[in-house]
């Protein structure tokens, strides 16, 4: 009982300063690691945390072109990795620690996508989608959170996808690795009430990064998602969102427009009728379609 009583007294002493203010978290001189920074939201991350005085850590498999970012940056460490596996998983948390003693951030950001139907989704796409989306993330902020916890001080920033909360057809798979993180954010948060580490979930929605040049305007216009509803975010909008959210400590954020905002909660009130939008509104083959082209 008195367990619970302290645990709702932080709980309220949080809610409190995060809803009427309280001293903004500063990225200067934060030791940032960042996932999948090789293109696209994470290499947008890395330049606009560097911009914020942060020392940047990029982590991703492509060697090469995580390298030529690093080397735009001032201070910037760039560790090539198999975020798959657990050895490469340590192995980066282990290079970090020697080099600075510690973790301040951890943007877990590394995400793969495959599309279409799911009976056409390949053994090998599967599996990489639950390891990378899922399993590197949880696995990683394992790792990291003890010195966090230590220090009582930390931010872990964990981007999803508005798919995992409004679910289209031909990315069912993605979807559910997705709905997944945001399940593991939201009950990782909870648990760390009181510890001074907060837990930031990211829903972006249709962002231009080479995971999604597959599709054109015109074809998410076809299948209806392309409206004034409806936004194509650059990854430089998603960065900044993320800094806004690490220093007013926001749980969640969510991109994509108004349709994507109201779509979420509208999917889980009225459940039968968003399966009715996309019967009746979308153009339900073009969006499998886009999915297929684009997300491979």
């Amino acid at each position: 009982m008195k367990q619970s009583l302290t645990m709702m007294k932080a709980g309220i002493k949080t809610l409190i300063r995060r809803t009427f203010g309280g001293k903004q978290y500063n990225l200067q001189g934060k030791i940032a690691l960042i996932t999948g920074a090789s293109s696209g939201i994470g290499a947008a991350t890395a330049r606009a945390f560097a911009d914020e005085g942060a020392r940047v850590v990029l982590v991703a498999r492509r060697e090469n072109l995580l390298q030529a970012i690093a080397d735009e940056l001032p201070s910037a460490l760039a560790i090539s990795a198999d975020l798959r596996q657990d050895q490469e998983q340590i192995r980066v948390v282990n290079t970090i620690i020697e080099q600075y003693g510690r973790i301040d951030v951890l943007v877990n950001n590394a995400g793969v996508a495959r599309g279409g139907v799911t009976t056409e989704i390949a053994y090998d796409d599967l599996r990489q989608m639950v390891d990378v989306n899922l399993y590197a993330l949880i696995r990683l902020t394992q790792l990291v959170l003890p010195g966090m916890i230590q220090r009582h001080s930390g931010q872990i920033i964990n981007i999803s996808s508005a798919a995992g909360e409004v679910r289209a057809p031909g990315q069912a798979v993605y979807s559910a690795t997705k709905a997944a993180v945001n399940g593991f954010s939201d009950a990782l948060r909870r648990e760390l009430v009181g510890t001074g580490i907060n837990v930031i979930t990211i829903l972006p929605g249709w962002v231009r990064t080479p995971m999604t040049a597959g599709s054109t305007t015109d074809d998410l216009r076809q299948a209806r998602l392309y409206t004034p509803l409806f936004t194509v975010d650059e990854p430089q909008a998603v960065a900044q969102k993320i800094i806004h959210a690490i220093k007013h400590n926001k749980r969640q954020v969510t991109m994509g427009g108004l349709g994507v905002q109201l779509g979420i909660p509208y999917s889980r009130i009225f459940p039968r009728l968003m399966d009715l939008n996309y019967r009746v509104y979308f153009d339900t083959k073009k969006i499998i379609q886009i999915m297929k082209q684009t997300l491979q």
